[in-house]
């Protein structure tokens, strides 16, 4: 009896032994599942950071091309403005230069007028 009890009571040890061996395997999936998972979380957070900074690196190439599209509006713009500019010149200077002409032959007409004001009365004055 005594040799069975042993038995017993060997075999107990042994299936506690094995099932605190089970239990040690299946703490160290658990914690190797938990450092899966946080690892898994780790990862899921980069790869959003990386997608927020592709997108804000989008969008900021997309900030310089509307940027670059207004410059190239306002130069176009101010060059229009500067040809208009320009025409306004020339066109100031030839009415400047019309101008000019239409007073000269006044000038030349009143200086006719004059001559022909002193001969008159020049012929006025002899014939008497």
């Amino acid at each position: 009896m005594r040799d069975a009890a042993e038995k017993e009571r060997a075999a107990s040890f042994q299936h506690q032994v094995e099932a605190e061996g089970a239990r040690l395997i299946a703490e160290e999936g658990r914690i190797t599942g938990e450092a899966q998972r946080q690892d898994a979380e780790e990862t899921r957070i980069l790869d959003e950071e990386l997608r927020r900074s592709a997108e804000e690196a989008r969008l900021a190439a997309e900030e310089a091309r509307r940027a670059e599209e207004q410059a190239r509006l306002l130069h176009e713009a101010t060059r229009r403005f500067a040809e208009e500019a320009r025409l306004h010149a020339e066109q100031a200077r030839a009415d400047a230069e019309r101008t000019r002409t239409v007073n000269e032959e006044q000038r030349q007409i009143l200086e006719e007028m004059r001559e022909t004001a002193r001969r008159y009365e020049a012929l006025l004055a002899r014939n008497g």
